[in-house]
């Protein structure tokens, strides 16, 4: 049984009678958040103050009186008195609305409603949430902290309990953060749950090219820090596992990542190189005065890895 306040809790979606559920069974939870102007937030859990950008995989911030227009997960959203929850799980991010309003691609989420951002630059989805459900998962020091905010979910609780009554509204079995399984949910954030990826996911990128790009940066830029954990987390997951890394697989591919690295002196070899995209697909050239090397990339899932790697004199 979940505990109370555990990230897994069961944020169900409440479905109008009056229209199709229309959420793709498909959509697992959250999206990295990133703003573009300075804006605070505290996480959910114990209050510590945050920048709106702090969100990560797994993190829920609260936020209160939010104006204007910001970037999150690669979405212009724009925010007019809000209050509420932002989320992340491995594949989209969300904004729970606990008042004001928050909107994004021409849809608005009012009180009681939750604006799901889609990665890749996607669409924004709309739907109800049972703020009931979400409310049980919040632990004693999350409401201490945050208890406006948490007054205003109690408000839109309450009118969600009337339409229940009347028939306006039913639950289903939808779960926001992990619609498949919470065990799912966590052999995919095994995968793509990482800074890296998820930077790269949610930068609101959609051409297939320019996010090969961004992959060969992040990648070569890691190597040259000596970035262990970045190098890792952009290597094909495929020989470790493919679609879940726990149980020692991630560790397996972290200890590849640290042989790379040692293998050679990469700062001298990628200084000043610019990445060059090869005719043949998914094969991209860094080269300087002395050294050449050679990048090769494979999809896996919605994401490209690096799964070659040959540097010559």
């Amino acid at each position: 049984m979940k505990k109370r306040g555990e990230f897994m809790a069961d944020y169900r979606i409440l479905r109008n009678f009056s229209a199709l559920f229309a959420f793709a069974a498909g959509i697992v939870m959250p999206a990295a958040v990133h703003a573009d102007q300075a804006a605070f937030a505290k996480r959910l859990s114990n209050g510590e103050n945050v920048a709106l950008n702090a969100l990560t995989t797994g993190d829920q911030l609260a936020v209160r009186e939010l104006e204007g227009e910001h970037k999150i997960a690669g979405h212009n959203v724009s925010f007019t008195g809000f209050s509420g929850v932002f989320g992340q799980s491995s594949d989209t991010a969300y904004i729970l609305v606990a008042s004001g309003h928050a909107g994004a691609n021409g849809n608005q989420a009012k009180a009681g409603e939750v604006l799901v951002l889609m990665p890749y630059g996607g669409d924004a989805l709309v739907q109800r949430f049972a703020a009931r459900q979400f409310l049980q998962s919040w632990s004693e020091q999350a409401v201490n902290a945050h208890p406006d905010i948490y007054e205003r979910f109690q408000k839109a609780s309450k009118k969600q309990k009337w339409g229940l009554f009347f028939g306006r509204l039913e639950p289903t079995s939808f779960n926001v953060v992990a619609p498949g399984s919470n065990s799912q949910e966590l052999a995919r954030r095994s995968v793509v749950g990482s800074d890296a990826v998820q930077k790269i996911r949610f930068s609101g990128v959609a051409d297939p090219e320019a996010i090969e790009r961004e992959v060969v940066v992040e990648f070569v830029k890691a190597l040259a820090a000596g970035d262990a954990a970045t190098v890792a987390s952009l290597m094909d997951p495929t020989p470790f596992g493919a679609f879940d890394l726990r149980g020692g697989a991630d560790g397996a591919r972290l200890l590849m990542a640290n042989q790379l690295l040692a293998s050679h002196d990469w700062p001298q070899r990628l200084e000043s190189v610019a990445a060059e995209r090869m005719a043949g697909n998914g094969k991209w050239r860094m080269a300087n005065n002395t050294y050449s090397t050679l990048l090769g990339l494979r999809p896996v899932g919605d994401f490209i890895y690096v799964q070659t790697i040959n540097s010559e004199h």
